[in-house]
């Protein structure tokens, strides 16, 4: 079979990049290894940009199914700060807490719903490239083999990256001394369900997410690595410890695992590209990894398309890795700050992390550094080749049109004309008008909803023909 794209990795990333490759036109194959999909909790936090990037994609459903965490309670001995989510500007002001399974099961009904193929127990096991095409050879579980043609691949397939080790990109990075134990145990507490709580000591960190009313999930950070013995009773005892109102039940899954930071040398080689934990792998802390990866599928989706669609030249496809790999790598260096400060085990950092931590955490200037970082609202592309200026987020600016947005940007850049009442603009299916605020404005937003360009205005005309201008350029661009 023929293919514009062929996805290695049924995960969150590679199902978002599916169903947004279908949303702009494109043909698409997704194959996993596994022989379905995914039973258990995994990756829990959705952050407030993923919601807004996946609302924009068409798929609203997840927020409603999700328990939204609006603060994080901070517990040491200096006392608890606490770090609030919802004075966020953001239509989703909070975090949301919904299982990997949950959000695996509303992306592979979008792909589906849309008339892409998932295929569970296929394994991508060779690929060449050859005659501007990607020939791709799997293996189903019965053995049976199959051999496919795409114009790309894109390698969603996880740390253990099929596609990224048979295109030998180096995967580099280490390891920490900290390892983790995570599990989902039924808890029955009067602490608030939509505040996550965190306990910081001197031996490491124990943090409580509330999945639902009855049931919560419990990581505990240590330096040294998994030794622990993961029961129930040692779960309650941990807690008991620390002195959390709460009694527990048998854990419904438990998984332990040490903590790493890599990041693949590249995140495209000729027709093949690695996205999500096959580009990037990093510490939990800060809920980072699930939401950097759909970011990553956000990102080249709307790329593709253009390219296989004769919108743009296969130069457009080249701004995938200037744009994700500085946000991977600031995504690594974050994850590595709060890891590092969770898990130094010197007596001395130990205990001043525990002395000061919910004391530094309260500054007001900490706490929106922190929020706006964690949540995502931060993130830009500033001054790339596809922007002119800080490259901010679309939505954020135009709130009151981020329905039309949405529509707009499935198949176009939108031009969103910042304009006094009484202007007379030209009519063009890709224009919408909004009040000024002050000096008239034009912007140009790109279908992945982050803004291309924006400049004051004094002859619409000419404004119009140098957007047009710049945009040409920037798509037709080698």
């Amino acid at each position: 079979m023929t293919y514009d794209v062929v996805i290695a990795g049924a995960g969150p990333v590679g199902l978002f990049l599916a169903a947004e490759l279908r949303r702009r036109g494109c043909t698409c194959l997704i194959v996993e290894r596994n022989v379905g999909p995914s039973k258990h909790s995994k990756a829990l936090g959705v952050m407030p940009r993923t919601l807004e990037s996946l609302a924009l994609g068409g798929i609203d459903s997840l927020a409603a199914l999700a328990n939204p965490v609006r603060r994080f309670a901070l517990h040491s001995r200096s006392g608890t700060a606490l770090v609030r989510f919802d004075g966020l500007p953001t239509p989703y002001p909070y975090v949301a807490i919904v299982p990997q399974s949950t959000t695996e099961s509303v992306l592979a009904e979008a792909v589906r719903s849309r008339g892409a193929e998932i295929r569970y127990g296929v394994t991508l096991s060779w690929f060449r490239e050859e005659n501007s095409r990607v020939v791709v050879d799997v293996r189903a579980a019965d053995g049976t083999n199959e051999r496919h043609s795409a114009s790309y691949l894109v390698g969603c397939d996880g740390a253990h990256s099929t596609v990224r080790e048979l295109t030998d990109i180096p995967f580099v990075g280490e390891a920490y001394p900290e390892g983790a134990i995570l599990a989902d145990l039924p808890m029955r507490t009067s602490l608030p369900l939509d505040q996550a709580e965190l306990y910081l000591r001197n031996d490491g960190l124990l943090t409580m997410f509330p999945i639902s009313r009855d049931v919560r999930r419990i990581v505990v950070v240590f330096s040294g690595g998994v030794k622990q013995e993961m029961t129930r009773a040692w779960f309650q005892e941990q807690l008991d410890t620390r002195g959390v109102p709460a009694t527990l039940d048998e854990p419904l899954w438990v998984s332990a695992f040490h903590v790493h930071r890599r990041r693949a040398n590249v995140f495209a080689k000729g027709r093949v590209f690695l996205a999500g934990d096959a580009a990037h792998i990093h510490s939990p802390a800060g809920g980072q990894g699930m939401n950097t990866g759909l970011g990553d599928a956000f990102n080249l989706a709307w790329k593709i398309a253009w390219v296989c669609k004769g919108r743009a030249s296969a130069g457009l496809l080249a701004t995938y890795e200037c744009e994700r790999l500085p946000i991977a790598l600031s995504v690594l260096r974050t994850t590595n700050t709060l890891t590092q400060a969770i898990g130094n085990a010197h007596a001395f950092c130990a205990m001043s992390r525990e002395i000061a931590s919910s004391l530094v955490v309260s500054l007001p200037f900490v706490q929106h550094r922190l929020t706006r970082r964690l949540a995502g609202l931060d993130l830009e592309y500033p001054r790339g080749p596809l922007t002119r200026g800080r490259g901010m987020w679309a939505p954020s600016l135009f709130v009151e049109k981020a329905a039309e947005l949405s529509a707009i940007l499935v198949d176009q850049f939108a031009i969103v004309a910042e304009a006094r009442a009484d202007r007379t603009l030209p009519d063009r299916s890709d224009v919408f008008r909004v009040a000024a605020q002050g000096r008239e404005r034009v912007c140009l937003v790109r279908p992945d909803g982050y803004v291309a360009y924006r400049a004051d205005v004094t002859d619409w005309s000419r404004s119009f023909d140098e957007i047009d201008t710049w945009r040409e350029g920037a798509l037709r661009r080698n």
